[in-house]
């Protein structure tokens, strides 16, 4: 007899399931349906010109070249930037989304 039991358990068990997934998963929305998050700037990576990085009160400034081939580091000191990073940075700023608005 143990083993009816065991049998009528897990029929109970799937069929709580079936009904959980019928009524209440059938009703949400895809998640391909939710609304995507709203970009923070509407500006590609390669349109970015110059950037001012402030960090404990200092100032980095980067400008890109007037051909757009390489990025340079004008303050506080001059040189030649990592192509790679800058790449990196526009990138990741370009693509920044609005998460969520704090009132």
């Amino acid at each position: 007899m143990r083993r009816g039991y065991s049998t009528l358990t897990l029929l109970v068990v799937f069929v709580a399931l079936g009904l959980y997934v019928y009524f209440v998963e059938l009703e949400r929305p895809p998640a391909s349906e939710a609304p995507p998050n709203e970009s923070l700037v509407d500006v590609a990576s390669e349109d970015f010109a110059q950037l001012t990085i402030t960090t404990n009160g200092q100032e980095t400034i980067l400008e890109q070249s007037e051909d757009g081939n390489e990025w340079k580091l004008t303050g506080p000191v001059t040189a030649v930037a990592d192509e790679t990073q800058m790449s990196s940075i526009t990138s990741a700023l370009s693509t920044l989304q609005i998460q969520r608005v704090v009132a």
